[in-house]
């Protein structure tokens, strides 16, 4: 057997192995599972990597219906870049709870966490859910223009349906109030 293929087997057989490991723990946060960066750290990151895939998610959008430019390598791009903020985004969570409260809201409503209880009481969910939404957009980004728009509006069906579960409900955007949802005439 030549070199590179026993190299290759057994780091298949190695990822194999942690593969069955990891996706075992991986059902049950366990305070072994507790990353070094401090709770407040892992809760901005979510924020911000839910706002970066709500962002590109928007592009998308645009390019499909036609107010951006078609570009099938940005395109791309986004959708893998998407996919791989998705894929991290379970481990932004720490063992310990750390749901949104109204309390934690009115002292810092930037700092809030949007998690619900149930991401802890129901993680297996959780995490199947966001890895499922990844693979998603990763399927999403090896399509052509025509086939896109279903598979990206079945993301976004993704999106709504974990939200429900596991977000705290959000308020309608604040400009929206003023100016109405995109596209719409301002209101006076």
């Amino acid at each position: 057997m030549r070199k590179s293929v026993q190299v290759t087997t057994f780091v298949a057989a190695v990822a194999a192995g942690l593969g069955g490991t990891l996706a075992q723990d991986a059902t049950v946060p366990t305070p072994d599972m507790v990353a070094l960066t401090p709770t407040g750290d892992a809760l901005t990151a979510r924020r911000e990597l839910m706002d970066a895939i709500g962002t590109n998610n928007d592009v998308l959008h645009e390019m499909l219906d036609g107010y951006l430019e078609w570009d099938g390598v940005e395109f791309k791009a986004r959708l893998e870049a998407m996919g791989a903020m998705m894929a991290a985004f379970p481990n932004l969570y720490r063992a310990k709870p750390n749901p949104w409260t109204a309390e934690a809201e009115a002292a810092d409503p930037a700092g809030a966490s949007l998690a619900l209880p149930s991401v802890w009481e129901d993680w297996e969910t959780f995490n199947a859910m966001a890895k499922q939404a990844s693979e998603t957009m990763f399927k999403a980004s090896l399509e052509k223009r025509a086939n896109a728009l279903p598979i990206v509006e079945d993301l976004e069906a993704q999106c709504e349906s974990c939200h429900a579960q596991f977000r705290t409900p959000m308020e309608i955007d604040p400009l929206q109030k003023y100016v109405g949802p995109v596209g719409t005439p301002a209101k006076p």
